[in-house]
């Protein structure tokens, strides 16, 4: 496995708060050790700033990918990012 052949998902929903979800997404990005990707898992509508912010992040950074669900629960939005990486490890297509 690659040192950054990793990748971070980040679930959010429609109660997540802004300034919590930039504080994680900001550690995430400020990391020696950098993800190759990054998963955006949009669990059901969310309120327009926290679109904003999103729409920010996506713009700025090209190894950022915005997964959208219906509202469902946190172990699907997990199981989607997980179907949707394209890095290699034991639980995916692509395993090693």
């Amino acid at each position: 496995m690659k040192r950054n052949d990793i990748t971070v998902g980040i679930p959010f929903y429609s109660k997540t708060l802004v300034d919590e979800f930039i504080l994680s997404v900001d550690s995430i990005l400020q990391q020696s050790f950098k993800p190759l990707e990054i998963h955006f898992i949009q669990d059901g509508p969310i309120n327009s700033k926290l679109q904003a912010v999103i729409n920010d992040y996506l713009s700025s950074h090209n190894n950022i990918i915005h997964i959208k669900l219906k509202k469902s629960n946190l172990a699907k939005a997990l199981n989607e990012s997980i179907k949707s990486t394209t890095t290699k490890g034991i639980n995916n297509k692509n395993e090693i």
